[in-house]
């Protein structure tokens, strides 16, 4: 098995505000579509505000989140030990060549 040690804090936040560009994006236009949906959750974007303002928010919040978890992952990981991963033979027989 394998153990992940450390992450890459950076790498981390970039991939998880990609998630929340998208996630963003989708909330966006599903608040467009349907205006009493983003009244019910008190969401103040409406039109085209949600399309431009929610992908940009949620990268903002998922990349700042991401630099967070790497952080404590890293923290963690040094006092109890890291996530243990097996690989399939073939990755195995892969790294070898």
């Amino acid at each position: 098995m394998q153990e992940i040690k450390k992450l890459g804090i950076l790498s981390i936040a970039k991939i998880a505000g990609l998630f929340g560009l998208v996630l963003g994006l989708v909330q966006g236009i599903v608040f467009l579509i349907s205006p009493d949906l983003a009244a019910m959750y008190g969401v103040v974007f409406e039109g085209w505000k949600a399309i431009v303002l929610m992908p940009i928010m949620g990268a903002v919040i998922y990349f700042i989140s991401g630099v967070v978890v790497a952080v404590f992952y890293n923290l963690f990981a040094k006092l109890v030990g890291g996530v243990r991963i097996e690989f399939g033979n073939n990755a195995i027989a892969m790294k070898k060549k």
